[in-house]
């Protein structure tokens, strides 16, 4: 199996969208953030008001592409995410192609 090589760095030079490669947990063992999850500037300034130092992150392969585990995990919540979000709307065909076009664009985006 393939696998992306993990790397930590210091948390003032973490950038939007780099992949956590492992849970970040508060000292009592609370869930601050995910792994796989994607950072942003919010989650990143979170970050550093809890203290949190430094970060292991995926470094992406040479050719580009991350881990398929990690695509498939990201790919689950997308969908996931997605029926959340339309939830109200599941008996409106037009929205239901809508929610299908947007899950095919993010799942492309990731694969890309």
């Amino acid at each position: 199996m393939i696998k992306s090589k993990e790397k930590t760095i210091p948390i003032e030079k973490l950038t939007p969208d780099m992949t956590l490669a492992m849970d970040i947990t508060k000292p009592n063992g609370d869930l601050i953030f995910g792994q796989s999850g994607r950072l942003t500037k919010p989650i990143i300034e979170k970050l550093k008001r809890f203290g949190v130092k430094k970060i292991t992150v995926l470094v992406e392969r040479a050719d580009g592409h991350q881990d398929p585990r990690y695509i498939k995990k990201e790919m689950k919540e997308i969908e996931e995410g997605l029926d959340y979000r339309f939830r109200r709307v599941r008996h409106i065909p037009l929205m239901m192609e809508l929610k299908e076009l947007i899950g095919e664009h993010l799942k492309g985006k990731l694969t890309s």
